[in-house]
């Protein structure tokens, strides 16, 4: 029984993650399905991810999924953006650190440090993240990385 509940409720919850996708997609009431997004936290993340890592997604722009993600924040987020900017194409790493900058988290800065600390290129992106972090750790790293715009 309980199994049944369970896959009841994964289907509800993709059944309403996507009915959010859709309302963000059609700018319904685009701030308010983004914040619905967020408060269900990161329970979609395993329904958006895919979204975010595919290019070719003509549901929703993938910033607008990279946002909700990155407002999602806690440490699942960071570690499903870290595996992405690992995996990701070069041109689609920028989207997560889009993402990492969105989450707030101060452990995201350790992520774009080490990123930072084996790509070349993204600098502004990075620089972009680490201003929206806002923390010691951020200055830090954005002067070591010499990270001005």
């Amino acid at each position: 029984m309980e199994s049944h509940e369970s896959a009841s409720n994964i289907e509800l919850l993709e059944v309403t993650v996507a009915g959010l996708i859709c309302q963000i997609e059609r700018q319904y009431d685009f701030a308010s399905a983004r914040k619905a997004l967020t408060e269900i936290g990161e329970k979609a993340l395993h329904i958006l991810m895919p979204y975010m890592m595919n290019k070719d997604n003509m549901l929703m722009p993938r910033e607008d999924i990279a946002k909700a993600i990155g407002n999602i924040g806690g440490d699942k987020v960071l570690k499903e953006l870290k595996r992405y900017l690992d995996e990701a194409s070069p041109k689609d790493k920028a989207m997560a650190l889009y993402a990492l900058g969105e989450t707030h988290n101060p452990n995201a800065v350790f992520v774009i440090a080490d990123f930072l600390a084996e790509n070349t290129g993204y600098d502004l992106y990075a620089l972009q993240a680490l201003r929206k972090i806002e923390t010691p750790e951020a200055r830090m790293v954005i002067e070591n990385f010499g990270l001005q715009s």
